[in-house]
């Protein structure tokens, strides 16, 4: 990651930590990542597909919805 994107992250986190304290343990190099790699590959390509147009916006909304009122495990 650039020396200044870096800067400005550790910035953003500083104001995230002064207002949800919760969050002031973070560490911007991953070593706290929050799922698992294969939760967060699915997620990547579902947002690909998006960013390149192969499923539309209201769509995809619609179907996190759907998965969201789920009860059923979705793995």
């Amino acid at each position: 990651m650039p020396p200044e994107l870096l800067k400005e992250l550790e910035g953003l986190r500083s104001q995230a930590g002064d207002t949800y304290p919760e969050l002031q343990h973070l560490e911007l190099d991953g070593s706290n990542d929050v799922y698992p790699q294969d939760v967060e590959a699915e997620a990547n390509e579902w947002f690909q597909k998006v960013y390149h147009e192969k499923l539309n916006i209201e769509d995809f909304v619609s179907m996190l919805k759907g998965w969201q009122v789920c009860s059923l495990p979705l793995s």
